[in-house]
């Protein structure tokens, strides 16, 4: 009788996780930084992080590149009007945080996203929403 409650436990486990709707990427390990995130909404924005801990930011969404909140630095293209942002820089996790990756620019902080998974996301405004604003997908 000993024996069949560890596997009572495990099974009872697995038809809780199940039941209540747990998905797979719970489960899923978090995304290596360095490689080309794409926007998941229209798949023209890219960002490219290198191991040199540069970045490479194509298509980027105005409200996200322009965001002023927290005070941050603006990319050149904020300023020109043009539409979406491209621009370069680099990058770094969070010290303390290795699941935020801050964008720095001419050595000052552009922006900062939130690794989950394969998932980079982005808030801007209400930084207590529980989906991002931009959620960028690892390629």
């Amino acid at each position: 009788m000993r024996k069949v409650w560890p596997a009572a436990v495990v099974l009872a486990a697995a038809t809780l996780l199940t039941a209540t709707g747990c998905s797979s990427s719970f489960f899923e390990p978090m995304a290596d930084p360095v490689g080309a995130w794409t926007l998941s909404a229209d798949g023209g924005s890219t960002i490219v992080m290198r191991d040199d801990h540069t970045f490479t930011a194509e298509g980027v969404p105005r409200g996200l590149a322009c965001a002023r909140v927290p005070v941050m630095v603006t990319p050149a293209g904020c300023s020109s009007g043009s539409l979406p942002v491209d621009f370069s820089g680099s990058w770094d996790l969070e010290e303390g945080n290795t699941i935020v990756v801050v964008f720095h620019t001419d050595d000052r902080r552009v922006m900062s996203g939130v690794r989950s998974g394969k998932t980079l996301g982005f808030w801007i405004g209400d930084p207590e929403r529980p989906d991002p604003t931009y959620e960028y997908i690892r390629d």
